[in-house]
């Protein structure tokens, strides 16, 4: 009892290390364990599909890593599922303007709360590191190019993009800033050291921690290729990626940014 007490305190005063150092407003607390799954009807099946994609996005949420395929743990735990759901609900998602620009219509979701307590003694008892809830604000700055034209994703977006972001952050537990104003197309090509300031900038103004940077170009086939750039509090990380579609594109940035976030902030749940 003694060491495990002891590595509970070590823990966390690692935690207090990294956050002591970052402003108030610059983290928030999330939860981790409550989820919506859209459906197409509420028949039984529907819902036993919903909870083990629920269960799928809890787990995203606690370890920042997606479950690999042959996963023992998910699997066990999806057997499970009946033990796991502390409460359960159909809920109803306003419609949306997609990124085609199409309305889509409201939709149903299944609301799932999962249990906190039995989640984190199994991930624990398997070694899996768990992440905390109190993460670092993140301001995403997302550019779309499309036949000669470019914009930035705001938070008036119409065009759906950022619905998508925000979709994308909530699967992952991601707390999310957007920006207000189109920003300066110089962001684009600007070096590193020009670019540090103007993002650490931008962070202060929307009570942001880190910044993540997209430039998509998209092709006539809706294909992306997307430059990323990460400000976190130490540098300056670009990377590369392509997807058959934008929403793709999206979600391989927010993959590198969790992975990001979660080294910054090792640290166990509380």
């Amino acid at each position: 009892m003694r060491h495990h007490l002891l590595c509970l305190l070590t823990r966390l005063l690692a935690a207090c290390a990294f956050f002591v150092s970052l402003p108030v407003h610059a983290l928030e607390r999330v939860d981790l364990y409550r989820v919506s799954v859209p459906v197409a009807d509420t028949t039984p099946e529907a819902a036993a599909a919903a909870a083990q994609a629920g269960l799928a996005e809890v787990l995203l949420r606690l370890t920042g890593e997606a479950a690999a395929p042959g996963d023992t743990l998910a699997a066990r735990l999806g057997g499970q599922i009946d033990t796991l759901v502390l409460e359960r609900g159909y809920v109803n998602l306003p419609g949306r303007i997609n990124p085609q620009g199409e309305l889509e219509p409201a939709r149903t979701a299944l609301q799932l709360r999962f249990d906190p307590e039995a989640l984190r003694a199994a991930l624990e008892s398997a070694g899996r590191a768990v992440w905390s809830p109190i993460r670092p604000v993140t301001l995403v700055a997302l550019g779309i190019g499309q036949g000669g034209s470019f914009e930035w994703v705001t938070e008036e977006d119409a065009a759906g993009f950022a619905d998508g972001l925000r979709a994308a952050a909530t699967r992952r537990a991601l707390p999310l800033r957007l920006p207000l104003v189109a920003l300066d197309t110089a962001l684009i090509t600007a070096g590193d050291d020009l670019l540090a300031p103007q993002l650490d900038a931008l962070a202060a103004e929307r009570s942001a921690e880190v910044v993540l940077v997209g430039v998509v170009e998209q092709g006539a086939d809706g294909s992306a290729a997307v430059g990323w750039r990460l400000r976190t509090p130490d540098a300056i990380t670009r990377w590369t990626a392509s997807g058959a579609t934008i929403d793709t594109a999206i979600e391989s940035g927010l993959d590198r940014l969790t992975q990001a976030l979660r080294e910054l902030a090792p640290t166990p749940a509380v």
